[in-house]
């Protein structure tokens, strides 16, 4: 089981659409191994390879592997926790997206949010961790979908994108896609993203409010603080980002930065299903993943950042991380 979790109030929110498509959610959550009366906790954490089992069941269930497209009935306010009112207090929308980039790990520490401006458009890449699992595409068009209709409601106006796009191939019925999103949807892309105006993202929001979006920020950032001394493998996770240019941490020098011995550093990962290779690894390919994004990186200031001995270390992880070269990732972002 990884590290990374979703928030009981996210969850609470797909509930919410398997109960309104007619799923037994009691029933559901015992098979995917999780406790239902669980999410009536607020601090409440969900394994994202929980998630992903609750996913593919519900499409298992229902046989309709299009199941995330159906629009929960309620607003989606609650799903987005205290983010969610940080974020309709913010100026406009881009200011309520780089909010919810800024603390989304309160909402999902197993998603990443990359925002790129493109000339006149905004481009909103999405990547979600599936642990030791793959992630079912209906998780990311629930979010995507969710993303959207949220910020649909805070603007109070019909935000239509430019485009969306995924990175699988196309369905049966990609129409069904275009009309839930009311956009051209692309399949077979190089990520998974929401592109969306530039100028909508800039209209004034009709909820701004100065005084409440400092008070909900710092709400926010109390949250994310709570979040993180909850969990030593989060701190271990920044600590290696801190360290890895030029060289390889070593798991002692990490223990010694968090006063721990080396051993208890070890056991208190193992209790939350870890190890410090696994968090090296995976801090390893977030990194990349964001550096490959910037486009402005090299393969070999990349491998160097990274704390590689080489590029050929870095051509390897690589190859077992996204399946492909770096240059051909990094072509994916050029292209």
């Amino acid at each position: 089981m990884s590290n990374r979790t979703t928030s009981a109030a996210w969850v609470k929110g797909i509930c919410g659409l398997f109960e309104h498509e007619g799923l037994d959610v009691q029933d559901l959550f015992g098979e995917a191994g999780m406790c239902l009366a669980d999410l009536d906790n607020p601090d409440m954490r969900c394994p994202t390879e929980k998630v992903s089992r609750l996913w593919n069941l519900a499409v298992q269930r229902s046989r309709n592997c299009m199941i995330a497209l159906s629009r929960p009935p309620s607003s989606s306010l609650a799903n987005f926790d205290v983010i969610g009112y940080a974020m309709m207090s913010c100026p406009n929308l881009l200011a309520s997206l780089e909010c919810l980039v800024r603390y989304l790990r309160v909402v999902s520490e197993a998603a990443t949010l990359v925002l790129r401006e493109e000339g006149d458009a905004v481009s909103i890449e999405m990547t979600l961790c599936g642990g030791g699992d793959s992630v079912p595409r209906q998780r990311y068009e629930f979010d995507t979908l969710t993303l959207l209709s949220f910020l649909r409601w805070i603007s109070q106006r019909d935000i239509l994108p430019r485009f969306v796009e995924f990175d699988y191939p196309p369905p049966a019925h990609p129409r069904r896609y275009e009309e839930a999103f009311q956009s051209p949807v692309r399949f077979d892309a190089a990520a998974n993203r929401l592109v969306l105006s530039a100028a909508d993202l800039r209209l004034p929001l009709p909820t701004h409010n100065p005084a409440l979006e400092k008070f909900h920020a710092q709400f926010a950032g109390q949250r994310l603080i709570r979040l993180d001394n909850r969990r030593i493998s989060r701190k271990v996770s920044d600590l290696i980002a801190g360290k890895l240019l030029g060289c390889e941490p070593r798991r002692e020098d990490i223990a010694r930065l968090l006063c721990l011995g080396d051993r208890t550093l070890r056991r208190r990962l193992e209790d939350e299903g870890t190890s410090f290779k696994k968090i090296l690894d995976e801090t390893r390919r977030e990194l990349a993943r964001q550096y490959f994004a910037q486009r402005r990186y090299s393969v070999g200031e990349i491998a160097y950042m990274l704390g590689f001995a080489d590029q050929g270390t870095l051509f390897r992880a690589c190859r077992r991380w996204f399946d492909v070269s770096p240059k051909q990732y990094q072509a994916r972002y050029e292209a």
